[in-house]
Order: C-alpha cells, then structure tokens, then sequence
C-alpha cells in the first residue's frame, strides 16, 4: 500500500508539473494585445472611428484610449461601452459638419483633445480635485508657472539675504543685484522638480507605420554637414549608411546636404575633390543598395556653392545649418534648385516628400526611430495649424524633437564625458520621461534634431529673419512651428570628452542664446523691418532663461568674492549663502526624489539609481565649482561679445565650427591647457588676494580659512584638474601568463574538436557508435595534461 501511494503521488506530481510547464508556454505564446483587443467590448465600438484612424493607430495608442475610457466610465456610472458609443456618436456629429479628415471625426479629439469637456459633460462626469487644479494650470500654463517662480524667487531672496541683518542703503542694493540670479536658479530647480512630480508624462498618440510608411507620408532623413575634406565626406557618408540599415524603408531616404568650410575666395583648390567623392559615394551606395530593390536610391548628395557674406566678407554656406534647411525645404516644395551647385540622386522622388527629419553629423537614429517619429508626426491630433493672422503654428505641431541621450562611446572617452553625460547607452525599454514644458504647457524645445513637416515648417519660418542675424536657430524656429517633445523616442549624440572641448561649445551656444535678444521685445526684426511679435509667453521664457543660466557663473563668484570682502557682515556667512545657493539646483531634485517613495517599481532599484544620481550630481557640482572663475570669464566674454556685435558691430553674427571640428583642434596636452586657462587662474588670484587680505585685516575663523585656503587650492590648479578629467580613458591590458596562454590554447582546440567531430552534416548531431571506445577530445584532453591539440 505505501509502495502504491508513493506511485500515485510521483505519476501525481509529473502530471501537475507537466501540466504547468504546458500552461506556461502556451501562456508565452499568447499574443496578449490581440487577446485584450479580441475581448473588449469597447474596442470593437472604438473600431467605428468615422475618421478611420483608430485601427491604424500603435496598440500604445490605442490602450491609451482604452484606459480614458475606463476613467471617465468609473467617475460617471456608465459603462465603458456606453462612454465608447458617447465619443463614437460625438465624432460621428463632427464627421457629418467638417468631414472624415476634420479633428472633430477621430474619437480621440473627444477622449484625450480639446472635445473631452465637452464629452465629460454629456457623460456627466465628474473630476477628482488633483485632476482639476492640473487642468487649471493647463488652463493658464504661463501664469503658474511663472507667477510659481516669481513668489519662489522672492522666497529664496529673503533667506539668500539674511547675513545684511537689517543693513541698508548700496551695500544692500547691491547684495540684491547679485543674490537674484542664484535666487532664481533656485526656485526654477523646485518648480521643475514639483511639475515632473505632479504631471504625468506627456505621450503623443501616434499611428503605426511599422509594416511600411504610407507614400502620403514620404521623408527625407537629411544631415546638414560642413565638409572641409575628402575624409569628412566619407565619413558622412558612412554614418548615414549606418542610419539607412537601422531605418531601412522605401518611403524615407537620406540625404547629405554640404556646405564648403569658409574662404577669402568662392572656390578653393580641394573643393573640387570634395565634390567628386560625395557624388561618386552617392553614386556607389545606390548602385549596392539599387541590387536589393531595382527601384530604390536611397541616397543623396546636395553640395551649395560659397557666397560672400558682406558684412564678414567672407565667402561661406549663404546662414550655414539653417540656409541649408531652408534651401532643402524650398527645393523640395518646388524651387530653389539654384541654391545647390551639385546634386546627386534621384530627385524627382523628393519632391513629394512630406516630412524631414534633420540630424547633426554626430547623431545615431536608433533603429526604426524614424518610422516611430514618422507616426507620431502624422496623426491626426498633432497635424500642425498655421494661423496666418497670428503668425505661427498655433495647433499641431511643425517640428518634433525627439530625447537626445549621449552614445555609450563617447560617455567612456574620459573621466569628464563620464561624469557629464548622464545615463549613456541604449535603453532596451521605451519609456516616456518628464519635461517641464512638454508637460504643462504642451510644448517642447527643439534643439536641432527632429522631424518637421515642411509646409508648415515654411510657412512658419519662411523669411521671417534677417540675414546674418541668428546663429542658434534652432529655439527659436521651434517657437514659431511650434515644437513637441517626443520623450519615448531617442537618438543619440557624442559628448566632448575634453573640457575645454565643452567649454568652446558652451561659449557658442551662449553666443546663440544672446542674438536672440531682440525677440523679447514686443516688436522683433525682420527682412522687410520690424512688426509685431507673435512668440507665445512661454516662448520668450525660454531665450530668457537661457540668457539668465547663462549669467549664473558670473553672478555666483560675484557674489562669493563681494560677500567676503565688500558686502555689509562680509565673511564666511555670505559665503556659504553663495556656495549654498550654487549647489542648490544640483541638490534640491536628489532631496525631493528622495523624500517620494516610487510608485509601482521596487524600492531597492529606485534607490540605487538615486546613489548613482547623487554621486554624479556631487562629481558634477565639484567640477563646476573648481572651473568657477574659468566659466565664469567664459560666459562674460560670450555675452560681451554678443551685445557688441547685436548692436554694433553686426559682424562675425555667424562664427561658428562643428562640434566634431572643434574635437580634433582641441588641445589635449598640459602646456595648451594651462595657456589657455592662464586668464582664468590670474583672475582667481585676483579675487583670492583681494578675500585673504579682507580676512587678514578683518579677522576670520578657522573654518573661513579653511574655506578660503580650499578655494586658493582648486582655483589656482583649476588647469591641472581640467587636464586630468580630459586624459582619455585607457583600457588596462591583460595578458595571460605562459603557462595560462597554453591552458587556454588547449581548451580552445579541444572544444573545436569537439564540434568539429560531433557536429557534422554526416553525424547529424548523433553520438557514434565507436563513442565508448574512443575518448572524446575532452576526454583525451583531460587524461593528457601535454596533449595541446
């Protein structure tokens, strides 16, 4: 009987595992979107969108829809099915007034667009207070916002101005000047920390073009690129291969749009054999990829001849990156052919191209991230609408800017890209990540690096600046098409690995940054003189903030130098105020995530990510305040150099060099470094003579001394630290002793024999019958520690 029961209960356990295992795989095997999809009732009334854009939506978008439709069925008694109906007989009324191509006919204007209020009140829906306060911010985006800032600044300041204790008059005035911009980093930092918190990430439905892109929406991938040899065109035209087989599809082609490198003439001697090696690369990359499909050539070459630039007088690329695109865009819609003086391709096919997507020369599109911006681009609800009367894209969006992380490669080029480049690499998942503006105000930044629909692109930037005027283009282009923020797509870009590599592109995009000046006014300049300005509130808070982070170094050491020697109390207590206010924004969003527990991930990961964070937000503000006095005379020299160019010069508006150019001229060796720093250390000597001999005269404490005697340290061996982190990173090698070198030649020999025996079209992975008799190689190799083969 007992033998009996322990067979019962073996046959027993197979069976149950057996049957697990089984359920487990055929679990595996279930396509769960098509099972959700296939058992929702919902779903199939959804299907009878009037626009006929439901089902040709991602499932992301779609499940986004799903879920709208159980929230505002749990809050108003209905079903879900009668909320589906509701939005499908909603968008069947507007189909019947303005058509299937109106907003109003695709359901999701009524579930996630401007058409929900309406449907919440037929539904007789009722919002949660959380729900309505997001709502009103959405409502007057730029008053929360800013008026949030405004109260936050006033805040900071009266804490940041405690050490006057009631002193008055200059002195006063004075620490008032200086406290404001570190008073205003500091209620920035928090009000974009509390807005990432308290508003959910903003997704853009999108429709779902992973079988092929519809020739509706053809797109040219194009990369505006100076090319100064013949090497820079190979090397472009090797990246943009690399990007055609990550985003292969016969609607999108890639294009390189050249421009020669500035010249005191039109034509230079080596300009001609720029030209032949772009078009005979074209031409060769065509004829390989013209093998897999005879009615393909994905590949263009588009070369702008020099034209003088009177007011530099220099014969250059007629408004560089931006007189490319523009050139592009008008050939494209139909003219503009004599901009460029060589083109290579097919062109007929450009002209019905729809969409393009720009990239700097640097920038890596992941695989079918162009067919994800693609998708996104054309749905429906974010099709752009140009108000001629306004002046801009006021509904939609002209321009699409995806996430820009940094490559894996360039992050481990030095200790400085490590520490400045955040979380590099390629993220397996896609996720949705915060923005500020995207969030609140339904607009992002764009940055240079996106898709933009060319009509309304033209039709919003089209002769809108005057020449030699902008050099960062890209914010404000964005401003008048009206940029989005595609946060769960991504591309990748180089970060500098050198400091002062960093620094350069820094001092640029400052420069940028304050040529946009005279958009803040309530008249701005254009071709045919000036007129009204049109940009949007948050819009001109952007230059503004630009302009004023750039003003936080000089401001910062201001302040740290006059609270130690020239304000009212002046010691150690103003200067901990200024050292505090300066590492505030790098604090302030580790303190506030580490304050909020996670929400649907595990505590131990999210914490550990945090460390990570916190460590590299420390290394990031160690670095910043040693380069202090060097950032701080770079950001002065930026700004000084542009108000004098903006309002009187007008000259050298445009000078510029590629992020890639400025990485080979850099200067690596420790001599260049200390040269070229030399200005920023005799500043800081400056400053540190004119603290100690405050100290000395005035007395200080232990702890100032120790405060002043670290600031002396780093400062004054600021080049040194800036050499150091820009030392490329180089890998260790190993090398295997004799005796290990021949263990692991053994090894390798005996599994290939192994296989090379075992694993033939004749044996058929079969064991031979002489097996037993002869030891395998493995064997052999153990029994005969001599045997090497």
């Amino acid at each position: 009987e007992a033998v009996q029961r322990s067979t019962q209960r073996l046959a027993l356990s197979q069976l149950v595992m057996a049957n697990s295992i089984a359920s487990l795989r055929a679990i595996g095997n279930i396509d769960w979107r098509d099972f959700v999809e296939g058992a929702s009732l919902a779903e199939a009334i959804l299907r009878r969108d009037p626009a006929g854009v439901y089902g040709a939506m991602t499932f992301g978008t779609r499940d986004r829809y799903r879920h709208v439709i159980e929230g505002l069925a749990r809050r108003s008694r209905k079903s879900e099915l009668e909320v589906a109906t509701a939005a499908v007989d909603a968008a069947t009324v507007d189909a019947v007034k303005t058509g299937p191509t109106g907003l109003g006919a695709h359901i999701g204007y009524h579930l996630i667009d401007e058409g929900r209020e309406a449907l919440e009140a037929s539904l007789g829906y009722r919002s949660p207070i959380a729900e309505r306060l997001r709502r009103l911010a959405h409502a007057v985006p730029s008053a929360a916002y800013l008026g949030a800032i405004s109260i936050l600044t006033a805040i900071a300041l009266t804490v940041l101005l405690r050490p006057l204790d009631g002193a008055a008059g200059w002195g006063a005035l004075f620490a008032l000047l200086l406290a404001i911009g570190p008073a205003a980093d500091i209620a920035v930092a928090v009000v974009n920390q509390l807005v990432t918190l308290l508003f959910p990430p903003s997704r853009l439905p999108r429709l779902d073009f992973t079988g092929r892109v519809p020739p509706a929406q053809r797109t040219a991938v194009v990369v505006p690129i100076l090319l100064g040899s013949v090497q820079a065109v190979e090397d472009a035209l090797e990246h943009l291969e690399a990007q055609y087989l990550a985003n292969d599809d016969p609607e999108i082609r890639f294009a390189l749009l050249g421009d020669f490198v500035d010249a005191d003439q039109p034509t230079m001697p080596g300009d001609d054999a720029i030209v032949a090696a772009g078009m005979s690369g074209v031409k060769r990359l065509n004829a390989v990829y013209r093998e897999k499909d005879p009615t393909s050539s994905p590949f263009y070459f588009f070369m702008r001849p020099r034209r003088l630039n009177v007011v530099d007088q220099k014969w250059m690329g007629w408004e560089r990156k931006r007189g490319k695109l523009a050139d592009f865009n008008a050939f494209v819609l139909g003219g503009g052919a004599e901009a460029f003086s060589y083109l290579e391709g097919d062109i007929a096919w450009l002209h019905a191209v729809r969409f393009v997507i720009t990239l700097d020369s640097d920038t890596v599109l992941p695989r079918d991230a162009a067919i994800t911006l693609i998708g996104t681009m054309a749905h429906p609800l974010n099709r752009a609408v140009f108000e001629e009367q306004v002046g801009r894209v006021t509904r939609g969006y002209g321009i699409m800017q995806p996430r820009v992380s940094v490559s894996l490669a360039s992050a481990n080029g030095s200790r400085f890209a490590a520490i400045f480049s955040g979380h590099p690499g390629v993220d397996p998942y896609t996720t949705a990540v915060s923005d500020v503006y995207q969030d609140l105000f339904a607009e992002g930044t764009y940055t240079g690096k996106g898709i933009y629909d060319v009509a309304a692109f033209e039709a919003a930037t089209a002769g809108r600046f005057p020449e030699n005027s902008l050099l960062s283009h890209d914010l404000i282009e964005g401003s008048f098409a009206r940029a989005a923020l595609v946060t769960d797509v991504e591309v990748f870009d180089d970060y500098p690995t050198r400091y002062l590599t960093s620094t350069r592109r820094l001092h640029r995009w400052i420069r940028g940054d304050w040529q946009l000046l005279p958009w803040l006014v309530s008249e701005i300049p254009g071709p045919r003189g000036r007129g009204v300005n049109p940009l949007a509130p948050v819009s001109r808070w952007k230059m503004l903030d630009n302009m004023r982070r750039s003003l936080t170094p000089v401001l910062t050491l201001a302040w740290l130098v006059a609270g130690w020697s020239l304000l009212p109390h002046a010691g150690l207590r103003w200067a901990s105020y200024a050292l505090g206010a300066f590492a505030f924004p790098w604090l302030a969003p580790l303190a506030i995530s580490a304050l909020r527990p996670p929400r649907g991930e595990s505590w131990r990961p999210y914490y550990a990510g945090l460390a990570h964070d916190a460590s590299s937000n420390v290394q990031q503000l160690a670095i910043m305040l040693v380069m202090l006095p060097h950032q701080a005379l770079v950001a002065a020299d930026a700004i000084v150099r542009t108000i004098y160019r903006v309002a009187g010069s007008h000259r050298r508006m445009l000078e510029w060099q590629t992020a890639s150019h400025v990485e080979r001229s850099s200067v690596g060796g420790r001599g260049p470094v200390w040269r070229l720093m030399a200005s920023a250390v005799g500043l800081a000597a400056a400053l540190l003579l004119l603290m100690w001999w405050h100290s000395t005269t005035h007395g200080a404490s232990t702890a100032g001394w120790l405060v002043l005697g670290g600031l002396t340290t780093i400062w004054l061996l600021s080049p040194e630290i800036a050499y150091a982190l820009s030392a490329p990173r180089v890998r260790r090698e190993l090398e295997l002793a004799p005796e290990e070198r021949n263990d692991a030649l053994r090894y390798a020999r005996t599994h290939w024999a192994y296989f090379d025996q075992l694993a033939t079209a004749e044996t058929h992975w079969l064991i031979p019958d002489n097996f037993q008799e002869t030891p395998s190689p493995i064997v052999a190799a153990r029994t005969s520690p001599t045997n090497i083969g």
